[in-house]
């Protein structure tokens, strides 16, 4: 007998555990005990444990000035807190030398995610950055990218949305900052604010958008089963922005995040920060502003259904060029169908006619099938041509 989806679990998988939520109620004011650091530390490596973890405990012990912390791990802390801070500081002259370059010919530059929280909303804290984010206008994208592949750096990937650029690190170039495009008829470049980074004129996103962007590209890393061990980064990054706004701006949250298409995003994630933060967001609260509706209700089990189904698979749910047999190809389908009805769901299509099949086309998978049948068939004797005098 199959078994059912269920969405509670799910979404106790993807949440902060006890121990995580603890360590940011005590970044942010709760009353530090010697039990809830050894809590804390209770089976912690430093080799291997989940470093955004270590780096979070060890800016709890330099705002507590090691209260409580055990004196034979303060060096380890500290060492993890300067590699950090170390490793930022190799990697930033590369990004302002390319922002530069792409100002340099008038292009307008945002920074995105955490490159834009250390520069702006979290100066004070060192952060791990694999790589940077930054947007320009849809009308310099395609220039932008030409600049940026100067000077030995390559284009390594595109999507509808971005482009990853190689060089000495990587910048991930967005033309659409939220990845619906649901930005395309807002004013979220005119509300943007302009900040000198290292002396060179950039734009970060206003707090009301900033806010939205985190609780929405943290719903897609769940729903796409990624950055599993960064999830207390973006509930401390949320955190802080509300610290340096000196308010809770539900209202304006909720309004702009319907002009993103992005509310139902908003509500998975704001559900998880009134679970660590209910003193901030009571579950009332939420529910008045953002009610958990029937059709919210069946767009979260559609999209825990697509995670599920892309677990071990092509994050973007393409059927594979290397199916070798029909039940390979099918479950692919299947996969993908369910990736479609996540969108579906999401963000309403605006062609209400959007059939899987039209989906299925537009997508490119059509030629996905074409060439799996032209793989296939002629396995089995279909479509193989008859040799002369046969």
């Amino acid at each position: 007998m199959k078994k059912e989806l269920n969405v509670k679990e799910e979404i106790q998988k993807n949440s902060l555990n006890e121990k995580e939520k603890c360590l940011m109620r005590l970044l942010f004011g709760d009353r530090v005990t010697k039990k809830k650091i050894q809590m804390l530390m209770d089976g912690l490596d430093f080799a291997y444990g989940n470093s955004n973890y270590l780096l979070m405990l060890s800016c709890l012990g330099y705002q507590t000035d090691w209260k409580y912390f055990p004196k034979k791990y303060i060096s380890s802390f500290q060492a993890i807190y300067r590699r950090f801070q170390v490793m930022n500081s190799k990697s930033i002259p590369w990004l302002i030398q390319q922002i530069r370059r792409l100002r340099e010919k008038d292009i307008p530059v945002m920074l995105l995610k955490g490159v834009a929280l250390w520069s702006y909303y979290v100066k004070d804290t060192p952060r791990l950055m694999s790589d940077f984010d930054i947007a320009i206008p849809e009308e310099h994208y395609q220039e932008a990218i030409s600049i940026l592949c100067e000077e030995g750096a390559y284009l390594q990937d595109e999507t509808a949305y971005s482009a990853t650029i190689i060089g000495k690190n990587s910048i991930d170039l967005h033309r659409w900052i939220f990845k619906t495009a649901g930005e395309k008829e807002t004013d979220i470049w005119k509300r943007a604010i302009p900040i000198s980074f290292y002396g060179v004129d950039v734009f970060v996103l206003d707090p009301i958008d900033m806010i939205i962007h985190q609780l929405d590209n943290q719903s897609r890393n769940i729903f796409l089963a990624e950055s599993v061990d960064r999830r207390m980064k973006w509930m401390y990054d949320v955190r802080r922005i509300f610290q340096k706004i000196g308010k809770f701006p539900l209202e304006e949250i909720v309004n702009r995040s319907k002009e993103f298409h992005a509310a139902y995003r908003v509500r998975f994630m704001l559900e998880q920060f009134s679970d660590c933060f209910p003193e901030m967001l009571s579950k009332e609260e939420l529910d008045r502003y953002l009610p958990s509706t029937v059709e919210y209700q069946k767009w979260l089990v559609n999209a825990f259904k697509f995670r599920k189904a892309i677990v071990q698979y092509d994050s973007y749910g393409y059927l594979p060029e290397s199916s070798i047999s029909p039940i390979h190809f099918v479950r692919s389908t299947k996969k993908e169908y369910y990736h479609y009805q996540y969108l579906k769901d999401e963000l309403r299509l605006e062609d209400p006619d959007t059939t899987f099949l039209k989906y299925f086309k537009k997508m490119k998978h059509i030629d996905g099938m074409k060439s799996f049948l032209g793989r296939y068939l002629p396995r089995i004797g279909i479509g193989k041509k008859k040799q002369k005098g046969s």
